[in-house]
């Protein structure tokens, strides 16, 4: 996708730089930097649109396309330039019999040759404009031999033009469904890290309340000042961990901002994804997407242009037909290795939905399962036969599967996006 600039470069300039400069250098231009969108708010579908509106990927893809069908009409031109040449057949009489019968010169029957002292000397000449004339023609047969090669290169140039303009076709088409699912998988990471990090202060609060817990105890002289001290160390480990996941959903969310040419705000909003409810992965025929997959029908473009070439291609040996028929079979063959491993990684995108698949609905029955235990002891909680530390533990469990059955939704959210743009031809 569209990336304004890379690495630490990119970071600094992100957040208010606005121009570079080494001491041998002029100033690096970064103006499109200086006037980046500010978005406040995100959804999925928003992100994907302004993913592959601002897809470099596709708009170099654009300009190869304009490229090529440049450079075709160029060839072609150059084709129409290179024209064969010819020499007259017709040559001048050179015996005395041709030159008295010739009707051009119109000289009477009953002249002999005797009569013509002119006849010498004229045989003489037109001998020697006849040697020049059968020069010129080898000379030109030669010469219309390279044109009609070079006529032929052309040919096989502007076959080999038309060949990539198809293939850059499906290119463009594979860049976009490609922004589409990388954003997708950006914007669930985000989501991912988020209920993450949500998770993390609540588990930092059941923490804090086995800190409470501790001092009381020690406090009545139930407990040690050691236990104090491991309660604290675990409030503090995980703090950590949590300004860990804080720092790698920053990272992400500058990450993201770049990729769609927007201003970096730390307090972006990502709404929720709007899922329907899960269901069973349904495997289409393999053949059937297999047909569809923009990298078999690129290499079909390529052993098309092979076998064209094969045919239409003029070689000066035997040893260039054999390097052309080779050349087909190389082609043909990886083409069949392709077959074979985009058929493995179909199966294998299928076997990861489902498995992804079977892990929400586990989730989902841990998640109510959580929440009647939940529910349960509210009611013992409420006659005073458990106690409020305890509840408190339960609803940390509570919210640690819902936290769960979120983030396996979203595991299996994205993977039939997976699955939808492997259909659709792009297989990863």
């Amino acid at each position: 996708m569209k990336k304004w600039i890379a690495g630490p470069l990119a970071v600094m300039l992100l957040f208010g730089g606005t121009s570079l400069a080494s001491a041998d250098s002029a100033p690096v231009d970064v103006s499109p930097l200086q006037n980046l969108q500010r978005v406040d708010r995100l959804t999925l579908q928003s992100a994907i649109d302004l993913a592959t509106e601002n897809s470099f990927n596709v708009a170099l893809l654009q300009l190869k396309m304009n490229a090529l069908d440049n450079k075709k009409d160029e060839l072609k031109a150059q084709k129409e330039g290179l024209q064969t040449g010819s020499v007259p057949s017709d040559r001048l009489p050179t015996d005395a019999a041709q030159i008295l019968t010739d009707p051009r010169l119109g000289i009477p029957e009953e002249v002999t040759p005797d009569q013509l002292v002119w006849l010498g000397p004229t045989i003489q000449t037109n001998t020697a404009v006849n040697a020049v004339l059968d020069g010129m023609s080898d000379i030109v047969a030669g010469m219309n031999k390279l044109i009609r090669s070079q006529r032929n290169q052309l040919e096989v140039a502007i076959e080999q033009m038309e060949t990539q303009q198809q293939k850059t076709l499906l290119d463009e088409k594979k860049a976009k469904e490609g922004a589409k699912l990388q954003m997708t998988s950006q914007y669930v990471t985000l989501l991912s890290q988020l209920e993450q990090i949500k998770l993390s202060e609540a588990y930092i609060g059941v923490l804090e309340n086995d800190v409470k817990r501790a001092e009381s105890a020690v406090k009545y002289g139930s407990g040690i000042a050691e236990n104090v001290d491991k309660a604290q160390r675990a409030v503090e480990t995980q703090r950590d961990q949590l300004e860990t996941l804080r720092g790698k959903y920053r990272t992400g969310l500058v990450q993201l901002c770049f990729d769609l040419g927007i201003e970096y705000n730390p307090n972006l909003v990502l709404e929720d994804i709007a899922m329907a409810e899960p269901l069973p992965v349904l495997r289409k025929d393999t053949n059937q997407i297999l047909a569809k997959s923009y990298d078999i029908q690129s290499k079909y473009h390529d052993m098309e242009q092979s076998r064209w070439e094969e045919i239409h291609t003029d070689t000066a040996s035997d040893d260039g037909k054999d390097f052309l028929d080779i050349s087909t079979r190389i082609t043909e063959m990886q083409g069949e290795q392709l077959l074979v491993e985009q058929a493995k990684k179909i199966d294998q995108t299928y076997s990861d939905a489902e498995e992804a698949y079977r892990q929400l609905l586990a989730a989902d029955r841990d998640n109510k399962n959580a929440e009647t235990d939940y529910n349960n002891n509210f009611l013992r909680y409420e006659k005073g036969f458990v106690s409020k530390f305890d509840m408190n533990k339960l609803q940390f469990t509570l919210t640690q599967a819902g936290a769960k059955a979120k983030l396996m939704r979203l595991q299996y959210f994205a993977l039939m996006q997976k699955v939808d743009s492997m259909e659709n031809g792009l297989i990863l």
